[in-house]
């Protein structure tokens, strides 16, 4: 749990719920698959005011025994102010959760953008790409300081992340 966390709860090994947030280009959508391999019920780019109502539609906190796997980031403008309350909602309904929040360095999500040639989801017309990763970093400070794990994949491979989210969260042994 980040040491400034303001939610207190008991730490579970294996959550109902994972919420995967940081920085564009730093590996949520690579992160989510791992989950998806898993077994746990995926889904892309979700406002976080939605997680608790489909927590119930897809029956997290049932006898099925499924877990739930969202990414959520800016490009939901606004949503994030509602991140701590839908927290505290999360836990109010005897759900556990944790949040992972991925970061990479400045200069790691710019390269991987020139690389990619495609445009960083949050910039504004005319922006540019430095001034875009450095507002988003700005506007996502509070989610990170809330965060239970955070990953800077500046110089990891993927299958290091892989490997590093099956230790934290999977129900399985690395022989099964």
């Amino acid at each position: 749990m980040g040491q400034d966390n303001p939610i207190q709860r008991q730490k579970v090994s294996v959550p109902d719920i994972v919420i995967i947030t940081g920085m564009s280009g730093s590996g949520r959508t690579q992160a989510l698959h791992v989950f998806e391999d898993m077994g746990y019920y995926c889904i892309d780019n979700l406002p976080p005011t939605l997680i608790l109502q489909l927590a119930n539609v897809v029956g997290i906190n049932s006898s099925i025994g499924r877990h739930l796997a969202v990414t959520c980031d800016l490009r939901s403008q606004g949503l994030f102010d509602d991140m701590l309350e839908v927290l505290h909602s999360l836990a109010d309904h005897e759900l556990t959760y944790s949040m992972v929040f991925l970061d990479s360095s400045d200069e790691v999500i710019m390269r991987r953008y020139d690389e990619n040639r495609r445009r960083h989801p949050v910039a504004q017309q005319g922006e540019s790409l430095e001034k875009a990763v450095k507002r988003e970093r700005r506007q996502l400070a509070v989610v990170r300081k809330a965060a239970d794990v955070v990953i800077d994949t500046s110089t990891m491979r993927t299958t290091t992340l892989r490997n590093r989210l099956r230790r934290i969260f999977s129900e399985l042994s690395d022989q099964q």
